[in-house]
């Protein structure tokens, strides 16, 4: 896969450098390795705290996902992840049922995957971000210098 890597501890064996799309595939199909119950919810707690401790993972991904929807700039990123992934019954208030969350977990991974590598092999994110920066000059409600 050939991304960014993280450093990962190997139970007192040693370090070792991991590809973060690789990382996240394991996350996927194993979130009891990591102590998750493999919830939509969890895994974007997790996501949200790998972003914490580095900023950069991260970066042009809620911008991505806008571009990817063609709407949601005022959404976080997880509201426009599930909102991809359950679009017919998307309600931010209720809870998502077993069929839903495995939709909106396996959408999450597939759109997480396809940005690493996007913003791998197109400019990184300040290439994400002067695509989205178009998107809103697009947009009939864009208003640059703040009037109605």
């Amino acid at each position: 896969m050939g991304g960014p890597s993280v450093v990962v501890g190997l139970g007192g064996h040693g370090r070792m450098a991991m590809d973060y799309r690789e990382l996240f595939d394991k996350l996927h199909r194993r979130p009891g390795m990591f102590g998750l119950d493999g919830s939509f919810g969890q895994f974007t707690a997790f996501l949200q705290g790998y972003r914490m401790a580095d900023a950069r993972l991260l970066d042009g991904w809620r911008e991505w996902l806008v571009i990817q929807f063609d709407a949601g700039n005022n959404l976080t990123w997880q509201a426009l992840a599930r909102r991809l992934a359950t679009p017919e019954e998307y309600s931010p208030l209720l809870p998502l049922d077993d069929v839903q969350n495995r939709a909106a977990s396996d959408t999450l991974f597939r759109l997480l995957d396809r940005f690493l590598a996007e913003r791998e092999s197109s400019g990184g994110a300040s290439a994400i971000k002067a695509a989205h920066q178009a998107w809103m000059e697009r947009q009939s409600w864009y208003r640059p210098d703040g009037s109605a």
